[in-house]
């Protein structure tokens, strides 16, 4: 665990007494759903060496707590488990919103409300294994939830611990799902909290589509993203799994800078996070910054029309495509919409927009009378989309031996050490794989020698937006 970087994030937290009215309101309704008399939650900060001014904002929830308590098959190396608990002989706690005699609103009012079948009904929640290299991402959520009056992000609750001693965050489950899932067709039939002529459900985004509805959608993401921003927190691995949709038509940012705590674990500098969705400079070894999220949230909104990720790599997509663009450009899109796109995606990091300029422009966007639904053109285009994406998924199924439920989760999270990253700007995720078994035949064997050493330092100093033949490479975008 970095303690600089520990330090930073701690000096972030106000005291209690300092917070907004909403946010102190918010914490005590939380600490009555969990009480914790005994401050349990002190020693177990200690056990973890994380920072004390958490228990202002949190409690320590015991894990018998939890029902119905199973892992959840993710993407990357932290186990997350959801679990459902009980709430207390008197339900859930509520969050009153009242105004004074001055019309002022006031957040300070906390009540039990015994008429609402959803305060007696069971909650779903999202636990994340924690361990000290992550406190400072623990620390981050808690302060990324709270300063402000109002937020759609994902709230932390506090720390459990399982009978194996292993702690874990206490989070809201997101119940509409995150933007992946919603992606694969994978969401319940719910419906939204509000009417449908203002905001979408999951599956009205790829179903009963309208450029309205997807501009709303889009803007939710572009607001917490800035949201984040505006807090100095770069996320460095935003894709569909991290957006997360709520009850209250929220929309949260999840696993906020968990990636640091995973890059820190190897040896080997590289980034942590899902191939499709990185940026072109992470694969000439540059930082990840906000313009880097930025470039991603592009993706996010070409996905939250196609319904399905971008293909190939950031690198190869600028070298195939004329416009130096991360994906096809739509036909018949609504070109406001699409020119947003098309600037978050700019290969020069310093020349994408920020991510409240990109709020701002969906806004003002929103105001206007887009139109009912989308151009057959735009339908013809996700619907071939779709079918290529389920023909690489197969095609790739086929290849490795795996169901085709495991190649699609290929495209989750993982480790890529910089001179890997090289390999995939130029090659196929399939080529990669060639020239590592290739490359574990000749360090068992020695056929080569130092022939086979020269040819590997070419092979990663070669530049990463170069044209290659590979056995993919070859493919058209229409194959």
């Amino acid at each position: 665990m970095s303690t600089d970087l520990l330090q930073s994030y701690t000096a972030l937290l106000k005291p209690f007494e300092n917070l907004e009215p909403h946010a102190q309101t918010k914490i005590r309704a939380n600490k009555l759903d969990f009480p914790d008399p005994e401050n349990r939650l002190a020693s177990h900060l200690d056990v973890l060496d994380a920072p004390q001014q958490l228990a202002d904002y949190l409690s320590f929830i015991p894990f018998n707590r939890f029902i119905e308590v199973r892992r959840l098959e993710r993407g990357g190396s932290i186990p997350v488990l959801k679990a459902t608990a009980q709430p207390s002989e008197v339900g859930w706690t509520s969050v009153i919103m009242e105004s004074d005699d001055k019309g002022d609103i006031l957040w300070n009012t906390i009540n039990h409300t015994a008429d609402s079948r959803h305060h007696y009904a069971p909650r779903e929640f999202i636990l994340r294994e924690l361990n000290r290299s992550m406190v400072p991402e623990f620390v981050l959520h808690t302060y990324a939830n709270y300063p402000q009056s109002t937020s759609g992000s994902i709230c932390v609750y506090g720390l459990t611990q399982d009978e194996d001693e292993k702690y874990y965050m206490v989070t809201d489950y997101a119940s509409h799902g995150n933007l992946d899932t919603v992606a694969r067709g994978l969401s319940k039939n719910v419906s939204w909290l509000a009417p449908p002529s203002t905001l979408p459900t999951p599956q009205d985004l790829f179903k009963n589509v309208s450029w309205h509805h997807i501009t709303l959608a889009a803007r939710l993401i572009a607001k917490e993203l800035a949201k984040l921003h505006q807090l100095d927190i770069v996320h460095n691995n935003i894709h569909p799994g991290n957006v997360v949709f709520g009850l209250d038509v929220s929309v949260g940012i999840v696993d906020l800078r968990l990636s640091r705590a995973i890059i820190e674990s190897h040896k080997e500098p590289g980034v942590y996070g899902r191939l499709e969705y990185f940026p072109p400079e992470v694969f000439a070894g540059e930082p990840l910054t906000k313009a880097s999220d930025v470039y991603c949230l592009g993706s996010l909104m070409w996905q939250l029309v196609t319904g399905v990720p971008p293909r190939s790599t950031a690198p190869r997509a600028i070298h195939e495509h004329k416009n130096k663009m991360r994906e096809e450009s739509i036909p018949g899109a609504y070109q406001p919409y699409m020119e947003i796109v098309h600037a978050c995606w700019n290969p020069d990091p310093e020349k994408r927009p920020s991510a409240l300029e990109v709020d701002e422009q969906l806004e003002e966007m929103a105001k206007k009378e887009i139109g009912p639904s989308i151009s057959w053109l735009v339908k013809a285009f996700i619907l071939r989309r779709r079918v290529l994406h389920k023909r690489e998924t197969k095609r790739k199924s086929r290849g490795t031996g795996a169901s085709e439920s495991e190649a699609v989760a290929e495209g989750t999270s993982k480790f890529y050490p910089y001179t890997e990253l090289r390999l995939h700007g130029v090659y196929s995720e399939t080529a990669v794989r060639l020239l590592a078994a290739v490359e574990d035949v000749t360090a068992q064997t020695g056929v080569f020698g130092e022939r086979h050493d020269t040819t590997r330092t070419s092979v990663h100093a070669m530049p990463h937006g170069q044209a290659m033949t590979d056995p993919d490479h070859g493919m058209t975008q229409e194959e």
